[in-house]
């Protein structure tokens, strides 16, 4: 639904953004120095892995994915310095 107006197009838009802010509040959570950042690289890779799956009919897709989502999280936690309890 290309019209921001329709409904539909309200609804998919709210749950995205509801998506991201909840991946970025985890992040947060893990002391990720820029969680915002985070929140949205994975939120882009699950929507991106997500649409190529279907498209090619593909499982594989998913594990890429995950080893992709692996690297961004273990960089975000180094950026991150060591923990602090």
């Amino acid at each position: 639904m290309p019209d921001p107006t329709h409904p539909a197009h309200q609804l998919a838009a709210a749950y995205k953004r509801e998506f991201a802010r909840r991946l970025t509040d985890i992040a947060r959570q893990a002391g990720v120095a820029a969680p915002e950042t985070l929140g949205e690289q994975l939120a882009l890779l699950f929507d991106s892995a997500a649409a190529r799956g279907t498209a090619l009919n593909s499982g594989h897709t998913h594990a890429y994915a995950r080893s992709i989502a692996e690297s961004l999280v273990d960089a975000a936690l180094a950026d991150a310095g060591p923990a602090t309890l």
